[in-house]
């Protein structure tokens, strides 16, 4: 037992630094090679953010524990709705603009029924999986479309801020062959981390008996949110809100999207009914009120606010979840 708990432990502290360590060092290694600010923002930080989602998903699928694969993508979705926005709104108030409440959010709806509804006849095969790829690329196509028709990016330059500050200044004088390397070798501490995570977690669930998918929606969904609710934080304190909405929702869609399609690819993961009712539908009642609580009721085409209150609310919704998790 303390053997696997060492193991959980340390997997999630290395997934943690060397996803840090890839972020930064993919920001720097985009500037140097003057890359287009949108592609930085959207799929260099975009992907790093959720890579400890990715190898974890993965490589629970690869070792049959597809509960873990799948729980892990729930549990991080709820855990940046609930968790991070929940009491980054607590002690900030998130504003949220109207573009992002009248479109986004409603795909990102429609995307977790989609998944609720795969869950629910037990079709996460292949086939499922490269439909969920297909949607993510026509996604980030329009959406990189649009963001260069728009010529707005003032949430890559948040971004890069967040992401990349204390060293973006000398991005022009770093030795890119080293920063390569780095970038490569975190990448690689990450995957190596992830095996170790979900053969933790295994045992960990094992040994006292815990579903496997209760360990991915909770212990390992957390410790892979950690690096964005720090940054929610920084982003909200410097009143970057767009950057605290933009990933939620770049994570929740990356992960429900392309996490789940890999995983998916790599082994096929089977579900019940049962779990399809309580994870699935909690997925998609979490995602309903995260847009509820982002709506300007008063004026339907305004910007709106996520207050304190609301913020009390969606943490709440986060821990009644995990408490439904272990006491059935």
């Amino acid at each position: 037992m303390v053997l696997f708990i060492l193991a959980l432990v340390a997997g999630l502290v290395l997934i943690g630094k060397s996803a840090d360590v890839f972020i930064d060092k993919s920001c720097l290694i985009a500037q140097r090679l003057r890359m287009p600010k949108v592609l930085i923002g959207v799929l260099i930080l975009g992907f790093g953010t959720s890579c400890p989602e990715l190898a974890i998903s993965t490589s629970a699928s690869l070792s049959d524990a597809g509960g873990i694969a799948i729980g892990n993508v729930i549990g991080s979705n709820m855990a940046n709705i609930g968790l991070i926005l929940g009491l980054t709104a607590i002690f900030f108030m998130v504003q949220v603009k109207s573009d992002i409440i009248n479109r986004d959010i409603p795909f990102l709806l429609g995307i977790s029924f989609l998944v609720a509804a795969m869950m629910y006849f037990d079709v996460l095969n292949r086939y499922a999986g490269g439909i969920l790829l297909l949607v993510f690329s026509v996604y980030m196509g329009i959406s990189i479309r649009r963001a260069c028709r728009e010529g707005s990016d003032e949430l890559i330059k948040e971004r890069e801020a967040t992401a990349c500050n204390e060293e973006a200044s000398n991005a022009n004088e770093i030795r890119l062959p080293k920063t390569m390397l780095l970038c490569f070798l975190s990448l690689v501490v990450l995957v190596l981390s992830s095996k170790l995570t979900v053969w933790g977690a295994c045992g960990v669930a094992s040994m006292l008996g815990v579903n496997d998918v209760i360990i991915g929606s909770t212990i390992v969904a957390i410790g892979t949110s950690l690096p964005e609710l720090a940054s929610s934080f920084t982003a909200a304190r410097k009143k970057m809100f767009d950057l605290v909405i933009g990933n939620i929702l770049g994570s929740n869609l990356f992960n429900t999207l392309c996490v789940l399609g890999v995983a998916c690819l790599a082994k096929p993961i089977s579900t019940t009914p049962d779990r399809a009712i309580k994870d699935g539908l909690a997925m998609v009642v979490m995602t309903v009120l995260f847009f509820i609580v982002s709506v300007n009721w008063k004026r339907s085409k305004a910007d709106g606010v996520i207050n304190h209150y609301e913020g009390v609310l969606l943490t709440l919704g986060y821990v009644v979840y995990a408490f439904m998790l272990t006491a059935f």
